[in-house]
């Protein structure tokens, strides 16, 4: 009987060890992601992540606010980190980055800023473009389309044209003598 003791003991520790050690990871990786503070938090994070919550998720002044403080925090995401220069962004990159699902943030992008985030992104690097070319003039379209985080310079000048009106060395030396 004693021998069975010290064989089990052993084993129901680990047991229990491993157990606890799950029961932790499991908490922790729960919380971390988005942890509710109060009862608003706890529904503004649902509403983050179903858009069908959102849309049954109380008042019109309540769903506005979600909305322009995610509308915010996208745009704030895109200037201070400048992921627009990333030629792999993508929406779930983003929906991953501020905590929500793709279907959302692209109804808030639509509705709140008016245009997708392909026209959004391309503006974004168009105009950091722009800047490269004005302190660069001897940059090559090729390297400037690259630091912008278009994949070609062929990609870059077609955008640049559709959203300016002029390819990027006509408008640069028109920049140039203003």
């Amino acid at each position: 009987m004693a021998l069975y003791f010290f064989i089990l003991l052993p084993i129901l520790i680990v047991v229990a060890f491993s157990t606890f050690i799950s029961l932790v990871i499991f908490v922790i990786s729960r919380f971390t992601k988005c942890p509710p503070t109060s009862k608003s938090d706890t529904e503004t994070s649902e509403v983050l992540e179903d858009p069908e919550a959102f849309a049954n998720s109380g008042t019109a002044e309540t769903t506005s606010k979600t909305q322009n403080t995610l509308a915010q925090s996208l745009i704030h995401y895109l200037i201070e980190e400048k992921v627009y220069l990333n030629p792999d962004l993508d929406i779930n990159m983003i929906a991953n980055e501020l905590h929500t699902n793709r279907s959302y943030i692209s109804m808030i992008i639509n509705q709140n800023l008016g245009k997708n985030l392909k026209t959004i992104v391309a503006e974004y690097r168009i105009q950091y473009a722009k800047t490269l070319l004005l302190e660069n003039p001897e940059m090559t379209l090729e390297r400037v389309a690259f630091l912008s985080g278009f994949r070609s310079d062929a990609q870059f000048v077609k955008k640049f044209k559709e959203l300016e009106g002029l390819t990027p060395r006509q408008w640069a030396t028109k920049e140039s003598y203003k």
